[in-house]
């Protein structure tokens, strides 16, 4: 007597359509965001190709990215604002203050991150080339938290 309790495991579509139509309107609604979900992981997925730079001539890199020196084999990259304590434009300050970021330098099997910092040590030496921090943009201003994603370094890579 199974069917006497009046509760039964597959319901009939014909006398209850209600209770079928939510499970495969679900069904097809997790089947968009599964879809939608795979499109936005296989974008993320793409080889991201650093813009290419000649050596001997300065860039702007951005925070966050990087470049390749292709025809040396070399790859810069801006990882991090370590200190930006630059006296911002429009202040009257005692000192000028400084500003500091971490690249990470690469050439075949070699992976290095240096410090450099304006004024001051805004040079390293790697694998043959001296790498030179020249400027970190934009300028601190009164009223303006600059966020990382919003510096662009100045660099220049030369042969020792």
């Amino acid at each position: 007597m199974a069917g006497s309790s009046g509760h039964h495991l597959d319901p009939d579509p014909q006398t209850e359509p209600d209770r079928i139509r939510p499970l495969s309107t679900s069904y097809a609604c997790c089947m968009k965001a599964f879809g939608i979900a795979a499109l936005v992981l296989l974008a993320g997925c793409s080889t991201h190709r650093p813009q290419s730079r000649v050596l001997g001539q300065a860039f702007s890199l951005p925070h966050g990215e990087s470049v390749a020196i292709r025809s040396e084999g070399l790859t810069v990259a801006f990882t991090e604002v370590n200190e930006d304590s630059r006296c911002p434009t429009g202040a009257t300050c005692i000192t000028a203050g400084q500003a500091s970021v971490t690249l990470r330098l690469a050439k075949s099997a070699s992976d290095i991150s240096v410090l450099l910092t304006i004024p001051g040590d805004a040079n390293a030496e790697f694998e043959g080339y001296t790498v030179t921090l020249l400027d970190l943009l934009p300028y601190p201003s009164i009223g303006h938290a600059l966020r990382p994603e919003e510096y662009a370094a100045s660099l220049l890579v030369e042969r020792r």
